[in-house]
């Protein structure tokens, strides 16, 4: 009965690790590790969504409710970049990659939140 419990905690003790051995907590040459994306898609998918339908829910409003849409898009912004920040190394790089060093075709480089904190200060100076 103990040699069962000492396996059993062993493997739950144990890091998350991809196929090659690499410890997916840990960026590999300042990038994700091989596989990071895959294992932990249940965490940010949900997020990256959010993000998402937040920036679209801004469409259309006027006034007071873009200005609150605005807000809950840049608390949520924050919030998970803090979030991110308190996973560890890989998590923090993902937000990075993802959100603070976006492209599009008139831009490649810019940090996704900034357009509506700006237009959120227009607003709110009016």
């Amino acid at each position: 009965m103990m040699l069962w419990k000492f396996f059993k905690r062993k493997k739950k003790d144990q890091k998350p690790v991809n196929t090659f051995g690499q410890d997916l907590n840990k960026l590999i040459d300042g990038e994700l590790p091989f596989g990071w994306v895959v294992k932990f898609k249940d965490y940010y998918q949900p997020k990256d969504s959010k993000m998402t339908e937040l920036a679209l829910s801004i469409k259309g409003k006027n006034g007071q409710e873009r200005i609150a849409a605005l807000q809950t898009l840049i608390k949520y912004f924050y919030s998970y970049k803090e979030e991110c920040k308190l996973k560890g190394e890989c998590f923090e790089k993902y937000f990075d990659n993802m959100w603070m060093h976006c492209h599009n075709s008139r831009c490649d480089d810019f940090i996704y939140i900034v357009p509506y904190e700006e237009e959120l200060a227009t607003l709110l100076s009016e």
